[in-house]
């Protein structure tokens, strides 16, 4: 099966499904570096504040209450990580742990 187009979403997950949990700002740094661009922290808000569109509300992501701090840290969750299964890019993860 050939890989498919790595998009903002995927690595959003891929991130939470190498690290377990991150802030906004952690996760959204790491996918501009892995895209090559510079991390601007106003941007790509909606992938986690769209009321229709973002991450949350798709099922993918949650805020996990159980984190200390004053900025919200996300967990993925299984639609998540199946997202990335389905979408045949669960390669990246188990590339960047090093398991391929």
């Amino acid at each position: 099966m050939a890989k498919e187009k790595i998009t903002k979403t995927h690595l959003i997950l891929s991130y939470l499904a190498i690290f377990g949990t991150g802030t906004k700002e952690e996760i959204l740094a790491w996918a501009a570096a892995f895209e090559g661009k510079p991390f601007k922290p106003t941007s790509n808000f909606g992938y986690f504040n769209d009321p229709s569109n973002s991450v949350i509300q798709k099922g993918f992501v949650y805020v996990d209450q159980d984190a200390k701090g004053r900025k919200y840290h996300y967990k993925l969750t299984d639609l998540g990580l199946q997202k990335l299964k389905d979408d045949n890019v669960y390669w990246l993860v188990q590339t960047m742990q090093g398991k391929v």
